[in-house]
């Protein structure tokens, strides 16, 4: 699956997809193959247009009369985005492709070639196909900076059925994200959910130094209903008690020891040791509150969810864990959303979330230790933040100092047991 953010493109933002784009195409169609927009010569392999176009590119769609609908579909079933205004161009598109008038209008193609006389080539397709079915196309996902961004390909038939997604680790970061969303997966099928459906894992593989990870299609081009805070609740309850529970002091928890492990791991730093110091704070003013303990989603955001009439459907398990204070997920789900959906300022969005712990933590029925928990979320969103380096990616929320450091060792240096 991939996600989306209700911020507008800019003319920046599609340069730097198309340079994204760019290097991508070497990891899925290696040397001798020749691939981008506007390549000619020897033997057309594959082609694509960009959706919506090449100045604000986000999806890479199959071309040509015989891919019609797989094109068409590609678009349809891409994530919902964020605004009205974009659901209805993706609609619009989708149904032109389906008759052949978007692809005449798109002039610009993205052509795979191979030198005539090349012989047989590998490309992701050729691997695909091989592993799964021998007539799948796919359409490909132009991401914002992220450093955890990983191509993320849709996997179709010609007629347009979708087949799967398929998730590929790239870097050391994103090929152990990719292998521990497969085991996290695999350990959630054995959980027989009530509240939430997810992706079953119908491929792990390697190809080209790539971790290929391919997942069972969710249903989200059905129908939508309104998201109530109840189910909400009660998905995150059931994702908690994955694994069971454990209570006790928090100096004494594993998941203590781990984040100083974590944090002890990254290097030193302005920012690294101005957690550090935060870090040993909240352990000396409350390393003896006792905790309760559990698993968590570990990014549940609106834009990684779907709720159906029956069932919510929630993708994107890469970052899952057992014995976190309870609560993160919804720590996490309002802080993102505040900051990504409506736009707020991430150093405001970020003291407000840790002033409504209590409420946030309401449906855990945790009482005493509430910002105590939001804090300990924030300490480790930063540790993660800083591990997967993704100020040097240029993500958005990855410059620490200018929001979620200052908040936290204000609130660090104020903290008492609630």
């Amino acid at each position: 699956m991939t996600t989306t953010t209700s911020h507008p493109a800019t003319a920046g933002d599609g340069a730097l997809r198309l340079r994204y784009l760019a290097e991508v195409s070497g990891l899925l169609w290696p040397a001798p193959v020749r691939a981008g927009l506007g390549v000619a010569g020897g033997s057309v392999l594959s082609e694509f247009v960009l959706v919506p176009d090449a100045k604000r590119p986000r999806l890479l769609v199959p071309a040509g009369p015989g891919h019609r609908r797989a094109a068409a579909a590609a678009v349809r079933r891409y994530t919902e985005p964020g605004s009205v205004k974009q659901r209805l161009l993706l609609r619009t598109l989708s149904a032109a492709l389906a008759t052949g008038i978007g692809g005449v209008a798109m002039r610009r193609r993205f052509r795979v070639c191979a030198d005539n006389g090349a012989g047989p080539v590998g490309t992701i397709e050729t691997y695909l196909r091989e592993v799964l079915d021998p007539d799948l196309v796919v359409s490909l996902a132009i991401g914002p900076a992220r450093a955890n961004r990983k191509p993320v390909l849709q996997l179709l038939t010609p007629g347009g059925a979708t087949i799967g997604f398929a998730k590929l680790g790239v870097n050391d970061l994103t090929r152990s994200l990719a292998r521990a969303e497969r085991d996290s997966l695999r350990s959630l099928q054995a959980a027989a959910l009530r509240h939430l459906t997810v992706p079953e894992v119908l491929h792990h593989g390697r190809w080209n130094g790539l971790e290929v990870l391919v997942l069972t299609p969710l249903r989200v081009w059905e129908p939508r209903v309104e998201r109530s805070a109840e189910r909400l609740a009660a998905a995150m309850r059931e994702i908690a008690a994955i694994g069971g529970g454990t209570e006790g002091p928090l100096r004494d928890s594993p998941y203590w020891t781990a984040l100083g492990d974590r944090l002890g791991a990254l290097a030193d730093g302005e920012s690294v040791r101005a957690l550090r110091r935060a870090y040993a704070d909240i352990g000396d003013r409350a390393g003896d509150t006792r905790l309760r303990y559990g698993s968590w989603h570990g990014d549940w955001t609106p834009w990684n969810m779907a709720t159906l009439r029956d069932t919510l459907l929630v993708w994107d398990w890469e970052r899952f864990a057992t014995g976190v204070p309870l609560g993160f997920d919804a720590v996490h789900y309002a802080f993102q959303g505040a900051v990504v959906r409506q736009g707020a300022d991430p150093l405001v969005a970020v003291s407000e979330t840790v002033d409504r712990a209590a409420e946030l933590l309401g449906p855990f029925e945790v009482t005493g230790g509430a910002r105590l928990t939001a804090l300990l979320y924030l300490a480790d969103i930063a540790v993660r933040y800083l591990a997967d380096e993704q100020a040097e990616a240029g993500a958005r929320l990855g410059k620490l100092g200018q929001w979620l450091l200052p908040v936290l060792i204000d609130q660090v240096e104020r903290l008492h047991v609630d």
